[in-house]
């Protein structure tokens, strides 16, 4: 059925070294009977903290209470290899009757509740789903149509809402999730024989651009995650993660996995109240996209910026100290990827001025600093960022400040971890090497074939995590095949000790009318470095040059314009020539910077780009087509003046 299938995908070795955890790894084959094996050995640990949902379980827990709902999912007619559309935002509950599915050999079908609703009807259907699991009621509304036609076994509510009502009009078996567990209890599980290769999951992708795709994900891709992540992260029993990415998210959804497998504990939080359960939970260990670590540097920013002025001149001083001191550690350790060439001389200079700055640099992590960490709870120990490139500029605020970042890549359709930083060569502005197992080639994009060392072209992939394929379409599935590689459909290039650096995506590429090629994804990273910056989309495609559409900073903005605050920033001509300077002084600072990368106008937009005005994913990337369709006159317009 599946393109990607003729791959084996049976237990690596590495992964039974580093699963020995469990007494017989070798009978392994589906997901959730790592959990049996963990509740014998660690039965009292907390694994789930749910304040939100009311649910704290220890592994015993976990496993008795997915057990028994995946027996009264039996009971009500789900078999191996039926789907389950689950779609639902983060939470106890959704891990919980997640498991119970694959324990019964099902497939759930999964997206978030927020999602728009016609693409829910579309993946309700294109899934073949059979059933519902949710916790929003008008998620229920807007499939009812498709009910009418085909009845599902049953609907699990998972949300906070009073649903007594709802039950006498819904005429289909109807749950809410403490019902279905009563349900569940007189109810015994049949264990469902699965093997490596049964699909797991079929995940949505976001949508971008286009119909969201189901990638097919079997138990073995994910199995095969476990243990070259644990070389990386390094997770003991106890610790505690913080939890706020949509668990639809495949990224996310692993790390919680494998974060529960080494009986550490998930505390789930959301963006209403990250900041206070950041101090409540005191994590170790924070799992994010780069637009929260963006969030997180503005509102420390945000704080020294209300300090008198004579503080904000001593903070910023101590952090241009500390980040020049970390970059010539950098120099001289042979972690930084744009001084791979530097020779012994070379190190020199760079020796001398760490030795000089380092006494002022070990006051400030002392003194300075401290506060910082504090604001993420005190205990924190690492970082990890993923599913879209981090700005160097957060890179070098968090590395001046101590805060340990590591970089990860990769994609739903690779489970999703190709790569992540090491911390014995934490190499800035990289994604780290390939994962033990996983294999990166950097290709000409024409021709295919291997770039020498160095040189950047399309990454290509391979390893156990790749997906089965794309669910009912075998010439998708083929598009991102070549001969026993995947086609990342990214642009990057490989370090002498082979950590992968991205630098662009080949849909991403934006080409002019003279035919220069030019990647949108750095030019638009270095721009939001200015604080004045909140979004941008750089446009261009077969235009003589470059524009850009700009969502203001708009306290940035009143700060340097108190007076003209309430006025359209279109029309302050001298304001948008200063912002339009400072972009492309911004850009030519770049390495291997390009003349034709300059941007020749910008429009101010007045409207945030926002997942409820349809302008960015649910793991919030901005859907750049969907932006350069609905402001399509103000991007024309710019190049008719």
């Amino acid at each position: 059925m599946f393109n990607l299938l003729k791959k084996d995908l049976s237990i690596p070795s590495f992964l039974g070294k580093h699963l020995s955890i469990f007494s017989n790894t070798k009978n392994i084959s589906g997901l959730s009977k790592i959990w049996f094996e963990l509740a014998k050995k660690y039965p009292d640990s907390v694994i789930l903290n749910d304040e939100y949902s009311k649910l704290t379980l220890t592994t015993s827990d976990f496993v008795r209470l997915f057990s028994t709902c995946a027996a009264a999912l039996q009971k009500l007619g789900i078999k191996k290899g039926m789907k389950v559309a689950q779609f639902s935002e983060n939470s106890a509950k959704w891990i919980v009757l997640d498991q119970a599915i694959m324990a019964c050999g099902a497939i759930n079908a999964v997206r978030g509740s927020e999602a728009p609703k016609s693409e829910l009807q579309y993946i309700y259907e294109h899934s073949d789903s059979v059933a519902l699991v949710t916790d929003d009621i008008k998620v229920i509304e807007a499939l009812s149509p498709l009910f009418a036609k085909k009845q599902p076994k049953f609907i699990i509510y998972i949300g906070k809402n009073d649903i007594s009502g709802l039950k006498n009009i819904i005429k289909i078996p109807f749950y809410s999730f403490e019902d279905f567990v009563k349900y569940a209890e007189d109810k015994k599980f049949w264990p469902t024989t699965i093997e490596i290769n049964d699909p797991a999951t079929i995940v949505y992708s976001s949508g971008t651009t286009g119909k969201p795709k189901g990638i097919v994900l079997s138990h073995g891709n994910l199995l095969s995650q476990f243990a070259p992540i644990h070389t990386v992260i390094k997770v003991k029993k106890g610790r505690h993660f913080l939890s706020i990415l949509p668990i639809w998210h495949m990224y996310e959804r692993l790390c919680e996995y494998y974060a529960m497998s080494k009986c550490a504990i998930i505390d789930y939080t959301n963006l209403r109240n990250f900041k206070k359960d950041l101090i409540r939970f005191k994590p170790q260990y924070l799992i994010s996209v780069p637009r929260l670590w963006v969030l997180l540097y503005d509102g420390i920013m945000a704080e020294i910026a209300s300090k008198p002025l004579i503080s904000r001149m001593i903070f910023n001083f101590l952090l241009k100290i500390s980040k020049i001191c970390k970059k010539t550690k950098r120099i001289i350790s042979n972690r930084s990827i744009y001084h791979e060439k530097t020779t012994i001389l070379g190190k020199i200079i760079p020796f001398f001025v760490t030795n000089i700055l380092m006494p002022i640099d070990k006051f400030s992590m002392k003194f300075v600093y401290k506060k910082i960490k504090d604001a993420l709870g005190g205990k924190f120990i690492k970082g990890i960022s993923g599913g879209g490139a981090l700005p160097h500029y957060i890179e070098d605020f968090f590395e001046a400040v101590g805060v340990a970042l590591y970089v990860g890549y990769g994609l739903t359709e690779t489970s999703p971890v190709l790569s992540v930083r090491k911390e014995e060569n934490n190499k800035l502005y990289s994604v780290g090497p390939a994962l033990p197992g996983t294999d990166f080639k950097i290709v000409d994009p024409t021709t295919f074939e291997e770039k020498p060392q160095g040189q950047k072209g399309l990454i290509l992939a391979r390893g156990p995590q790749v997906m089965l394929g794309y669910y009912k379409d075998k010439e998708a599935t083929e598009k991102v095949t070549y001969e026993d590689w995947f086609i990342t459909g990214d642009i990057g290039w490989l370090t002498k000790d082979a950590n992968l650096v991205i630098t662009g995506r080949m849909k991403e590429i934006i080409v002019l009318s003279n035919g220069e090629n030019i990647e949108a994804d750095g030019i638009e990273a270095v721009c939001l470095e200015l604080p004045y910056v909140s979004q941008i989309v750089v446009t261009g495609q077969d235009k003589p040059n470059l524009t850009a559409l700009i969502v203001l900073n708009q306290d940035e903005f009143c700060k340097v314009m108190p007076k003209k605050a309430n006025k359209d920033p279109n029309t302050l001509t001298d304001f948008k020539a200063f912002l339009l300077n400072e972009i492309n002084n911004k850009i030519k600072s770049r390495v291997n910077f390009r003349p034709f990368e300059r941007i020749n106008d910008i429009t101010f937009i007045k409207e945030e780009f926002t997942v409820d005005n349809g302008m960015m994913t649910q793991s919030l990337k901005i859907k750049k087509h969907v932006v350069c369709e609905r402001y399509s006159q103000e991007i024309e317009a710019m190049y008719k003046k």
